[in-house]
Order: structure tokens, then C-alpha cells, then sequence
């Protein structure tokens, strides 16, 4: 009985010991456990300060940055400032040194020259507007010209045709219309018709004569007198015309079929 009794009193101690050491390695994996942890917080920390810093090291460059871009870009009202901080430090007093304002002096000569100058562009300017209208008038003037000289040349066109087929009559015509200024104005139509008769006896005269004879007096006579060659070749038939033509040099026919020619 005694010995029944014992053997679970040894189980009992066995299940103490491995319940302490169970208990004890608990207790020493929850240490480790809370020292891992205190370890991970330790190094969460040194990350979370190193981020920290690089964050910072981030901010004040580009701080540093900033502000050199905007002491570049107002440079010369930055630089007096600096300079009159700096000139107690021995280096750097050196390097920003403050500049003495020098007062622009402005010469009369060329204060003289200036106005000249903006004088003389005014007068230009004027100048053109001036040539701009004097422009514009030639046109309108030119246009005036061109539009009278073709009504001018109508009826001289006009005129001719109506001279041509019967001189005297429209010179009679125009005396009675306007007898003021007939004389004037027809005057050389008038002794164009009283000489009909005088041309046509010299012209048949110099048709008369012999062919070379002719042409080398009429060659004589374009250099002198070109018009009077003019009315006596049209006051002869073709066939007197064509022999002198003959007769004379390249030249000479050339300026005679151009002074004869009804295309002028």
C-alpha cells in the first residue's frame, strides 16, 4: 500500500520540475522575446532618425537652393545687403566689398547730340508721311493723265480719219463751229490743204526723175529733212515708191517704210 502510494508523489515532483522548467524557459523566451523587441524598437528608432535627418538634410538643400536661385536672380539688391553685413569679417570683406555709387555724369555734347538726333527723326518722319501723300497724288494724277491722254488720242484718232477724207471741208466745217480759235488750232491742217496741189506737182517731179537720181537726193534729205521725205513719198503711187525703196541702202528703206508705214 505504501508503495502505491509513492510512485505518484515522484510523478508529481517530475510534472513540478518540468512545469518550473517549462515555466522558467517561458519566462526566458518572453526576455528574449521583450529583448528582441526592445532591440527592434531600438533599431526602428535609428532608422526613424536616420530618415529623419535625411529628410532634414533634403529640406535645407533645397532651402539652400532656393535661396541661391533667388539671391541670383536679385543679385544686385542682395550684394549691398551682404557686403555691409560682411565688411567687420576679415575674409569675407574682402569678397564682398561694397561699391561706391558713381553718379552719371551726363555731357552736354552729347545731350546736345541726342536732341538733333530725335529732331532729325521727327523730320523723317514727317518726310515720309509727306512723300507717303505726294505718292498717292502721283497716282491719282498719273491715273488723271493716262485717262486724258487716251480721250486726247481718241479724238485726234477722230480728227484724222475725218481730216483725211476731206480736208478742206472740215476745216470750213470747223471755222464756222469755231471761228475763234480755228486759226490756232487748224492752222497747219489749212496749209496741209492749200499745198495738196504744190506736193503732188513735187511729187510727180521727183517721180519723174531717174530712180537712183531720186533715191540718193531723197537719202540726202532723211538726214535734214525727214518730213518733207515723208510727204513727198505719200503723195507718189506705190510702184514710184517701191522703185526709189530699190534704189537706196538697208538703212535708209528701213526708216522709210517705218515713217510710211500705217501702223505707227
Amino acid at each position: 500500500m505504501s508503495t502505491e502510494n509513492e510512485a505518484p508523489e515522484e510523478l508529481s515532483k517530475e510534472e513540478q520540475k518540468a512545469a518550473k522548467e517549462a515555466e522558467k524557459a517561458e519566462k526566458e523566451a518572453e526576455k528574449e522575446a521583450k529583448k528582441a523587441e526592445k532591440e527592434a524598437k531600438k533599431e526602428a528608432k535609428k532608422e526613424a532618425k536616420k530618415e529623419k535627418k535625411k529628410k532634414r538634410k533634403f529640406i535645407l538643400l533645397f532651402l539652400f537652393l532656393v535661396l541661391g536661385v533667388i539671391m541670383y536672380l536679385n543679385w544686385d539688391m542682395v550684394y549691398p545687403q551682404i557686403a555691409e553685413m560682411t565688411q567687420d569679417i576679415p575674409v569675407l570683406n574682402s569678397i564682398f566689398v561694397i561699391r561706391e555709387e558713381v553718379e552719371e555724369v551726363v555731357d552736354p555734347y552729347i545731350q546736345s547730340l541726342e536732341a538733333q538726333l530725335a529732331a532729325k527723326d521727327t523730320s523723317i518722319a514727317n518726310l515720309q508721311d509727306t512723300n507717303t501723300e505726294l505718292r498717292a497724288q502721283i497716282s491719282r494724277l498719273q491715273t488723271f493723265e493716262s485717262e486724258y491722254n487716251a480721250f486726247v488720242a481718241e479724238q485726234l484718232a477722230w480728227d484724222y480719219e475725218l481730216a483725211n477724207a476731206n480736208p478742206s471741208l472740215f476745216v470750213k466745217t470747223y471755222e464756222d463751229m469755231y471761228p475763234e480759235t480755228a486759226a490756232q488750232i487748224y492752222a497747219s491742217l489749212k496749209g496741209g490743204v492749200a499745198l495738196t496741189a504744190e506736193q503732188q506737182a513735187h511729187a510727180s517731179l521727183i517721180a519723174d526723175m531717174k530712180v537712183s537720181q531720186a533715191a540718193a537726193a531723197l537719202e540726202l534729205l532723211l538726214e535734214t529733212d525727214i518730213v518733207l521725205v515723208q510727204n513727198i513719198l505719200e503723195n507718189m503711187d506705190t510702184s514710184s515708191k517701191a522703185s526709189i525703196l530699190d534704189k537706196m541702202s538697208v538703212d535708209n528703206a528701213a526708216q522709210v517704210i517705218r515713217l510710211l508705214s500705217p501702223f505707227n
